[in-house]
C-alpha cells in the first residue's frame, strides 16, 4: 500500500483513463441505439469500434485493480527464471534505447514507483506486479478477435488487438529493464548494512 500522502492519491493519467472508458461506453451505447433506429452501416461500424475500444480500457483497469488486490502481500522470487532479464533482452533494450524513451511512458499510479516514497523492496514488488498486470493484459488484448464471429471484420480486430498487445509489451519491457537496476541497488545497500561496524 502507498504510504504517507500517496494514500488516496489519484493521478491525472488514471482520471483520464476512467473518463475515456466512460466516454467510449457512452459512444458505443449511442451508436448502438442509432443503428437500431436507422439500421445504418456507418452507425453499426462506429458502435463496434467504440465497443472494442471500451473493452480495452475497462479490461486494463479491471486487471490492474484485481492483480493489485490479489498480489498485495505476495512475495515474488526475483531470481526466478521468468523474472530474470535475458541477454537478448539487454541487446534489444540497448538497440531501441529504452533507457531514454521510457521516461515518456505514462503511469496510472506513479506513486508506486516513486523512489522517494518507496523502499527498494516495495519498488521491486510494484515493478514485478506491474509486469504481471501487463503480461495478462497482453493475452486478454486478443479477446476482441472473438467479436469477429458476431460482427465480422476479422482483420480489424486482429490489427487492433496486436497493436494493443504491443503497447503493453512496451510496459513489460520497462519493468524488466528497471528491476535489475533496483535489485542491484538493494543488494548494495544490504551489503553495506552487513559490513557496517557495530557501535
Amino acid at each position: 500500500m502507498p504510504k504517507g500522502n500517496a494514500v488516496g492519491k489519484v493521478s491525472k493519467s488514471l482520471i483520464l483513463l476512467i473518463l475515456a472508458m466512460v466516454l467510449f461506453a457512452v459512444l458505443a451505447a449511442v451508436f448502438y441505439l442509432l443503428d437500431k433506429r436507422f439500421d445504418n452501416g456507418v452507425f453499426f461500424a462506429l458502435f463496434v469500434t467504440f465497443l472494442t475500444v471500451f473493452y480495452h480500457f475497462i479490461m486494463r483497469l479491471a486487471v490492474g485493480e484485481i492483480i493489485t488486490i490479489l498480489y498485495a502481500k505476495k512475495e515474488f522470487r526475483y531470481e526466478a527464471k521468468w523474472y530474470r532479464q535475458s541477454r537478448f533482452e539487454k541487446f534489444v533494450y540497448k538497440k531501441i534505447d529504452l533507457k531514454k524513451h521510457k521516461r515518456n511512458a505514462i503511469t496510472a499510479k506513479p506513486w508506486q514507483f516513486d523512489i522517494n516514497e518507496r523502499t527498494y523492496e516495495e519498488l521491486l514488488h510494484n515493478m514485478t506486479q506491474a509486469e504481471v498486470v501487463h503480461e495478462i493484459i497482453m493475452v486478454l488484448s486478443f479477446v476482441p478477435i472473438l467479436f469477429s464471429f458476431r460482427f465480422g471484420a476479422l482483420a480489424v480486430f486482429v490489427i487492433t488487438s496486436v497493436f494493443a498487445c504491443l503497447i503493453d509489451m512496451y510496459f513489460v519491457m520497462i519493468q524488466r529493464f528497471n528491476r535489475p537496476r533496483v535489485l542491484a541497488l538493494k543488494r548494495k545497500m544490504d551489503n553495506a548494512k552487513k559490513s557496517a561496524p557495530l557501535c
